[in-house]
């Protein structure tokens, strides 16, 4: 899996999903076509071929990982963006992909959660 890219790190399910989404956003009429940004880059895990951050966030619960930048309590609509957009992928107990749902910087900082979680509640 190494050799053709689809993991790049020891975090297995974080670069299976980033795999995901940037394979479904390049092969989809009308999404932008992405590119995985270098390794180590701060707060971004792809990049439209338009410049567009994204940091893509893969879940298996009902909760993301941390938002690297983003200090707990505070106020996200006080710090400078720090991509155009989140996407989070859930997998399924297969690894199959459960949705995908993208937000663009101003709908992630009018949540205002002001911690570095994101919960989702699915029906």
């Amino acid at each position: 899996m190494r050799e053709d890219k689809l993991i790049r790190s020891k975090n297995v399910t974080g670069d299976l999903g980033e795999y995901i989404v940037v394979d479904y956003y390049t092969k989809t009429k009308g999404l932008p076509k992405l590119q995985f940004a270098p390794p180590s880059t701060k707060n971004i895990d792809a990049i439209s071929v338009n410049g567009e951050r994204y940091s893509i966030k893969c879940i298996t619960t009902n909760t993301t990982g941390a938002f690297y930048g983003i200090e707990k309590n505070t106020d996200i609509s006080d710090i400078k963006p720090l991509f155009e957009y989140v996407v989070i992928i859930k997998l399924n107990e297969k690894y199959q992909p459960e949705f995908i749902l993208e937000l663009d910087w101003e709908a992630f900082s009018n949540i205002n959660i002001g911690i570095q979680e994101l919960a989702l509640t699915t029906y």
